[in-house]
């Protein structure tokens, strides 16, 4: 997914994206409508404060959706592809 998209995709986002990267899932959840955004990929998890801090966040390994959102995969929930 090119970084424009995913971007737009957790702007207008009311549930969960799930995602994987190198063998371990993730996930982007809102926590609070237009507040706190969850972001959890294996182990590591943070809150953070608004899309442009999800695509910055160095939490694969630090590197970002910034630079790898075309290599991950999104699913509709953990169980089943986008």
């Amino acid at each position: 997914m090119k970084q424009d998209d995913l971007m737009d995709l957790i702007h207008s986002f009311t549930q969960s994206i799930f995602f994987e990267y190198e063998g371990r899932r993730g996930m982007i959840m809102p926590l609070i409508a237009g507040k706190n955004i969850a972001l959890c990929w294996g182990e590591e998890a943070m809150t953070l404060k608004n899309p442009a801090e999800v695509m910055a966040c160095p939490i694969f390994e630090g590197r970002s959706f910034n630079e790898l959102s075309e290599r991950v995969e999104f699913y509709n929930n953990f169980n089943d592809p986008a």
